[in-house]
């Protein structure tokens, strides 16, 4: 299956990595390399995470790090929609 990002959820990866390059830019990389390798797990496995908070979504939460990745399974391709940290309120 096909994965696209929606702008909202680069722009997500942009401020993680923005945040934490504050106090480490090697880490700040590592953590955004590591939320899109486990989120290329979706092409495969699009059912892994649980249901999601809002009808019609799924979250896969990343191991070993504080983020949700919060996707749409559609006929042809998954939308990760939103990338956010556990401390966020959602929806």
């Amino acid at each position: 299956m096909r994965i696209r990002w929606t702008e909202g959820a680069v722009g997500n990866l942009d401020q993680v990595e923005e945040y934490i390059a504050h106090d480490n830019p090697t880490v700040a990389v590592a953590t955004v390399n590591k939320i899109i390798d486990s989120a290329r797990i979706l092409a495969d496995y699009p059912t892994i995470g649980k249901r999601g908070r809002e009808r019609g979504t799924r979250e896969l939460v990343i191991a070993g790090l504080p983020y949700i990745v919060i996707y749409a399974v559609q006929r042809e391709e998954l939308v990760i929609l939103r990338v956010l940290h556990t401390s966020m309120k959602y929806p």
